[in-house]
């Protein structure tokens, strides 16, 4: 993005640096390090001042021989009604996209569904009350936002990144079967191995051509080993023929079914979790265009294949004349809860107008759960002494009480239980009445029976 750079260099100097003894070169460094170092895609000044700000102490502390010329771009990059400011905002988001979206993410593949647009793989999880205050901030400045979980860019689909969230849950499982496919399709690149197998499970089953077109935008976006300007051809040989093995080989078409199976209902949970928080946090949800179903799209075009609305009225009609659907392949379950979630939302939206995290009792310790008090992706995850996995979490919108779990209906034991205000509540997802008792914990196995979610509504409301 070279020209760029020194177009906002002339901008620069047009506007406000004619009197700037600094040389072109050093002020073309400094703006490239502005650039390199702008956290996120871009401002909207004066919205977002201070990612500049950000940006501005972390190039001084890199290159401190930069110091003066980035200090004087500073004060113009920072106001707005200069066309070298404008300018800056637009060609920040370019460099994260192409430096940051497109090519190192494809060469951080720990946990697949970290590299997604907007995010950071170097944060792996938050604390629940981080989770918590970010979105009582949203609800306090920016209540009217978008929410998204997929777009037309993102590198995989909700459902696919939902999936491989679940790996980290049974990372052994995991080992063992990159070791042995890692043993009959070396690539040379481990990383991208992780990475491609990774994007392989989390969207299985899938078709041949779109796995084969994945792979190689995958690879030469990394550039670690071939690239889109200089093709190694032996290298996306042996890619390929790792991608046809998944068809023609009934040992490595076996073994990814297995151990899909063994990700699938933990995905599944993890994806009806997202969705319903999602569409009953602070903001505007939207839904993208085929994720009413399981969304198990990779990057595009792949997330922009063409979707098939009438089996989804088809389904949506039988759901609206009384079916419960279970959870399983058909995305059923997903189409479900959204359209209720969305009509109780558009209906009542008085049910919505505060967020109050409601605790988690463990009955065995009388602790506040979860503990150790972190969201991985979305949900709080800890181990209790048998080293089984609790994942909750329960929020009060101001009258719809949203309970949501990465494990499936039926996955705890009975100790875990939420705090409500007493009460008779009606969820309604399944029409269950939940009665709530002054200062006792309402039992996950209750709220929790039918489906890994709940949405609650007092029935006086």
């Amino acid at each position: 993005l070279g020209s760029e750079v020194a177009r906002l260099v002339r901008d620069y100097r047009a506007e406000s640096g004619a009197d700037d003894p600094t040389g072109d070169a050093e002020l073309t460094d400094a703006m490239a390090e502005l650039l390199t170092c702008f956290p996120v895609y871009r401002s909207y000044l004066p919205y977002g001042h201070e990612h500049l700000k950000r940006a501005v102490d972390d190039a001084q502390a890199r290159h401190p021989e930069l110091r003066n010329a980035i200090g004087r771009l500073a004060q113009a990059l920072s106001d707005p009604s200069l066309a070298v400011a404008i300018r800056f905002q637009q060609t920040s988001g370019m460099v994260m996209a192409k430096g940051v979206e497109d090519t190192a993410f494809y060469r951080t593949g720990a946990l697949a569904s970290l590299t997604e647009v907007g995010a950071d793989p170097s944060q792996f999880a938050v604390p629940t009350d981080s989770y918590h205050r970010a979105q009582q901030v949203r609800l306090a400045s920016t209540p009217h936002s978008m929410t998204a979980l997929s777009t037309h860019d993102t590198k995989r689909g909700e459902d696919t990144r939902a999936r491989i969230n679940a790996i980290s849950l049974l990372p052994t499982i995991w080992k063992n079967f990159l070791q042995r496919q890692h043993a009959k399709h070396p690539l040379g690149d481990l990383p991208f191995e992780n990475l491609l197998w990774q994007s392989i499970v989390g969207s299985w089953p899938r078709e041949r051509q779109a796995l084969h077109g994945y792979a190689e935008k995958a690879a030469r976006e990394a550039g670690t080993q071939t690239s889109w300007h200089a093709p190694d051809l032996e290298f996306e040989t042996r890619m390929h023929t790792l991608i046809d093995a998944l068809f023609d080989d009934p040992e490595v078409a076996n073994d990814v079914t297995t151990t899909v199976g063994q990700f699938a209902e933990a995905g599944w949970a993890n994806g009806l979790a997202a969705k319903v928080l999602q569409i009953t946090a602070p903001g505007v949800s939207d839904v993208y265009q085929g994720s009413e179903f399981w969304e198990d799209s990779l990057v595009d075009p792949d997330n922009r294949r063409p979707v098939d609305f009438g089996e989804r009225a088809r389904v949506l009609a039988a759901l609206n004349a009384g079916a419960l659907p279970p959870v399983d392949a058909s995305g059923a379950a997903k189409l479900y809860v959204t359209s209720r979630a969305l009509r109780l939302r558009r209906n009542h939206q008085e049910l919505f107008t505060e967020y109050r995290p409601l605790p988690l009792i463990d009955a065995r310790t009388a602790d506040v759960t979860p503990r150790p008090d972190y969201l991985a992706q979305g949900l709080t995850q800890t181990r209790d002494e048998a080293g089984s996995v609790e994942c909750a979490i329960a929020v009060d919108r101001g009258g719809a009480v949203v309970v949501a779990s990465t494990r499936n209906a039926g996955g705890y034991r009975g100790e875990v239980g939420v705090l409500l205000a007493a009460g008779r509540y009606r969820d309604v997802f399944t029409a269950r009445i939940v009665q709530a008792i002054d200062q006792q914990p309402v039992q996950l196995t209750i709220i929790l029976d039918t489906y890994p979610v709940a949405l609650l509504v007092k029935e006086s409301a």
